[in-house]
């Protein structure tokens, strides 16, 4: 079969691999299996023409695998389930218990792409996303969630524009888990935000307490 050629491939009932160019030779009788098109750039392909101790390596190799993702999956979704279920709790003592209402967000990821210029279409602009781990409101209560903001542009010309939030128990497992990490940030950067409003808070409390003082007089 000459190089760039589709072919058809299956497995024949002795278990051997054929490979032949011309699909009307890949006969469907008894014992023949059942052919597959495929092309030439196939790993499977690739592994039956360097022989039975290739394709035999590429199995186990698969094996291994498939094992490694048997055996990692629980530790992953108990990772998922242990993160799921402290967020939760933050979350209802940040609400219930304490009634924060102060919002506050924390960066855990940056990317970076380029795209064309809108108003250019022979310049390109450098988009960064930033995504935050927060607590704000978010929709009719305060919630744990994930925020996305784009900064476009250079310096000179740039902007920041938010461009979307959800709360943290609608995201995809990497995102919950990857902003997981700087949960304690977040909980600290609340209490800074809740100590700056009380210290703001007293201070208007003292001049309201002397403008009441003065009219009383």
């Amino acid at each position: 079969m000459a190089a760039g050629e589709l072919g058809v491939a299956g497995l024949k009932g002795n278990g051997s691999f054929f490979l032949d160019s011309d699909p009307g030779r890949c006969s469907l009788a008894r014992g023949s299996g059942v052919p597959v098109r495929i092309g030439p750039s196939r790993t499977i392909v690739q592994a039956a023409l360097a022989g039975p101790g290739r394709l035999a390596a590429m199995t186990k190799e698969l094996q291994k695998a498939l094992q490694t993702l048997r055996d990692m999956s629980p530790k992953l979704n108990e990772a998922t389930d242990r993160a799921n279920e402290l967020v939760a709790a933050v979350e209802a003592f940040l609400n219930k218990e304490c009634s924060i209402g102060i919002g506050a967000r924390v960066l855990f990821r940056e990317t970076k792409r380029q795209e064309l210029d809108p108003n250019d279409d022979e310049r390109t602009q450098t988009v960064e996303v930033e995504e935050w781990l927060v607590y704000e409101r978010i929709g009719p209560g305060y919630h744990i969630g994930i925020a996305l903001t784009e900064l476009v542009g250079g310096l000179a010309e740039s902007y920041r524009a938010d461009i979307g939030v959800l709360p943290w128990s609608q995201e995809d497992r990497d995102t919950k888990l990857a902003s997981f990490a700087v949960l304690p940030d977040l909980l600290q950067t609340i209490a800074e935000n809740v100590g700056a409003v009380v210290d703001k808070t007293d201070g208007v409390i003292d001049v309201v307490a002397k403008l009441t003082d003065a009219l009383g007089k």
